[in-house]
């Protein structure tokens, strides 16, 4: 049966759009029939970074920084945080993401074995990889240990299919960053 009332189809049509519009989930791409989510993968980490930091000409240990670089063509975010604060001893270190609403908030974390951590903290290079994230524009926070209330957090936008590689920086003026007793 065709319908003839014309009054129906632009209707529809702004309905149609509104519901296209309205159903974005920067958790979910479509490859291939299956969804896929942004997931954090290759996780590894430096030991204590001490003194060796100021002495190899890298970061310097007053700074925390996000070095980053993406890959359009496979959806991946190379991260490494560079001179992440953590304990001087954990039995390992990792992170966890979370992509909604135009923010990738990457929460880093420590465990430890049966006899818990030490009493003093470290600098570490921690790498990591976000899978399956797509191109866009994005708020990154940063969720960090060791930070003190009046720290700037590292939180930035992104434009990933424009900027690929960068640095972004914040200063840390407080133990364990600034002079390591490492």
């Amino acid at each position: 049966m065709l319908i003839k009332n014309t009054r129906f189809w632009p209707g529809l049509g702004i309905l149609a759009l509104a519901i296209a519009l309205g159903c974005s989930n920067d958790e979910v791409i479509i490859d291939g029939g299956e969804e896929l989510q942004p997931s954090v993968s290759s996780v590894s980490f430096s030991e204590c970074l001490g003194q060796s930091v100021a002495l190899a000409g890298l970061v310097p240990p007053d700074r925390s920084c996000i070095e980053y670089e993406y890959d359009a063509g496979s959806a991946v975010l190379k991260v490494r945080h560079a001179n992440a604060g953590f304990n001087c001893c954990p039995e390992n270190i990792s992170a966890t993401v979370d992509v909604s609403d135009g923010v990738i908030t990457v929460t880093e974390t420590e465990t430890f074995g049966e006899h818990g951590g030490c009493s003093c903290l470290c600098l570490y290079n921690l790498d990591f990889e976000i899978k399956d994230l797509e191109s866009g524009q994005y708020r990154v926070v940063i969720v960090e240990l060791y930070l003190d209330g009046d720290d700037e957090p590292l939180d930035f936008v992104v434009d990933l299919g424009e900027i690929q590689v960068d640095t972004v920086c914040v200063d840390r003026d407080h133990y364990p960053w600034g002079v390591n007793p490492n």
